[in-house]
């Protein structure tokens, strides 16, 4: 590690806070991004719905500014906010005698998803999808891939061709995701600053804890 007192240290530093000053977010961003929330969505264990941060005031938006902003100049994501709530909804036409035909979903604090809210929005920019892919893109949905694999059936069918089609399905393959690896290639392969995957990386840790009632 270079010396704290030496310019090599020191341009260093001014890099790293350069990439952090990327990612500050402002009180208008803030407000922004709060106004866009679904109100009706439930919360998390702590209870803030998103109603009540889309009627926050000003000057509090202002503090919650500074301490996500002072989340990504440490790289420290709060340990409460990784815990999260589990409610298990029945799969349709299963039999509910049987644990495997139950969804589990994780509700995380909203307070913490606005924060992902924000880093979600410079990340985008960063990453180039295929395009084939139409999962996690905007405007794109199972519905426009079931176009997309017909069109090109039908115009191989049209030429007088015979199209095979190979369908995968992995069983838990975002709770098997190797985190470390895909932050890895994240950074490997774009230019999002680092203080992002530190902020990012520290929630891969989540925990969670069955809802009653």
């Amino acid at each position: 590690m270079p010396n704290p007192a030496s310019a090599e240290f020191m341009e260093l530093h001014a890099r790293k806070e350069s990439r952090v000053q990327q990612l500050l977010s402002s009180p208008a961003e803030l407000r922004r991004t709060v106004t866009c929330l679904q109100p009706r969505k439930a919360p998390g264990h702590d209870g803030i719905a998103n109603a009540t941060l889309r009627q926050l005031p000003n000057r509090v938006l202002v503090e919650l500014g500074r301490l996500y902003n002072g989340i990504l100049r440490t790289s420290h994501f709060p340990e409460d906010w990784k815990k999260g709530r589990v409610i298990v909804l029945p799969k349709p036409g299963k039999d509910r005698r049987r644990a495997a035909s139950y969804r589990p979903i994780t509700l995380l604090p909203h307070i913490a998803k606005l924060l992902e809210r924000l880093l979600l929005r410079r990340l985008r920019p960063c990453i180039q999808l295929r395009a084939e892919q139409q999962g996690f893109r905007k405007g794109h949905s199972t519905v426009t891939q079931l176009t997309r694999v017909l069109h090109l059936l039908a115009a191989e069918y049209n030429r007088g061709r015979v199209s095979l089609g190979v369908f995968l399905d992995i069983k838990k393959a975002f709770d098997r995701v190797w985190h470390s690896g895909l932050l890895y290639k994240l950074h490997e392969q774009t230019r999002v600053p680092l203080a992002m995957f530190s902020s990012s990386a520290t929630q891969a840790d989540q925990s969670a804890a069955p809802a009653c009632g």
